[in-house]
């Protein structure tokens, strides 16, 4: 079995605990399951998992911009900066107008320190676990990118923003941060992610009501999503050449190409592979 799952994940649960869940609960004792990018326990939203050797195709949504909903507690900070954390900082709420001029300093490239409660590595090992040893250490900071933000609500002392990111932005560092520039200090409340990349919220299914139909076949998600791989079909003496890893743009039936991912198939709609195709290379990301 390969395939896409689309997840509305509940809070409460790591993601980690989702794929172990729908794992069991679909049978899927052989198949491997995996995610495109985890979400804190307390957050919601999208779970994109990948089904059998379409594992091998995380890379392709890893690198996706992102948007997310966040309910931003104002005036006070955790050790988590989410709400299962303890108070460590008490300050006063900002104005309205402090917050959204803070929010402008945080629109482009930016430099952001992950969280010390994070999955981030630190010489191999998570720095959530290094910080619960009580171990001393320094998470580096990294450029990530923030497309656009804009203050949906504002109800002292909380206030609910939409943000646009790229990949490996951290929400809760990103309330932490403009908080901070506000002169105050803040936890997120509540964090839903709402699409990756194209993959929009309303295609995806609650974790209560999976079912084996709900996997995705490469057609099916090609219908829904036809420009995250672009179909493409080979002259038929290739077929056994493309499965063992050989390719040429004059094996395919469509010799004028552009750089993108692309799915394989034969003319009797057998799904060969998929490959990169970038600066004249073809680079084969999964064979079937």
């Amino acid at each position: 079995m390969n395939g896409f799952l689309i997840v509305d994940k509940p809070s409460g649960f790591t993601s980690n605990d989702i794929i172990i869940g729908i794992k069991k609960k679909l049978g899927l004792k052989k198949e491997k399951l995996g995610h495109t990018g985890t979400l804190d326990k307390f957050a919601t939203g999208i779970l994109l998992l990948l089904v059998g050797k379409f594992t091998k195709l995380s890379s392709v949504f890893n690198t996706f911009p992102k948007s997310y909903t966040a309910k931003i507690r104002l005036g006070l900070e955790t050790d988590t900066l989410d709400p299962s954390g303890e108070v460590v900082s008490e300050e006063p709420v900002p104005s309205r107008e402090s917050f959204t001029n803070a929010i402008k300093n945080f629109i482009g490239e930016i430099l952001q320190t992950p969280p010390v409660y994070s999955a981030v590595k630190i010489n191999g090992k998570r720095a959530s676990d290094r910080h619960r040893n009580g171990e001393a250490f320094v998470i580096p900071s990294r450029k990530i990118n923030i497309y656009s933000m804009e203050l949906l609500t504002w109800n002292p002392p909380y206030a609910e923003v939409k943000v646009l990111c790229s990949s490996g932005t951290y929400i809760r560092a990103l309330a932490r941060d403009i908080a901070k520039s506000a002169h105050s200090c803040s936890y997120v409340e509540e964090l839903r992610r709402e699409s990756i990349g194209p993959i929009t919220i309303d295609t995806a299914v609650s974790f209560d009501s999976i079912q084996k139909d709900n996997i995705l076949d490469i057609n099916s998600f090609l219908e829904i999503y036809p420009d995250i791989f672009k179909k493409c079909y080979i002259k038929e003496d290739n077929r056994y050449k493309i499965k063992n890893g050989m390719i040429k743009i004059e094996m395919l039936e469509t010799p004028h190409i552009k750089d993108g991912v692309y799915a394989i198939f034969s003319r009797d709609e057998e799904l060969l592979s998929f490959v990169d195709y970038k600066d004249d290379r073809f680079l084969f990301l999964c064979n079937m």
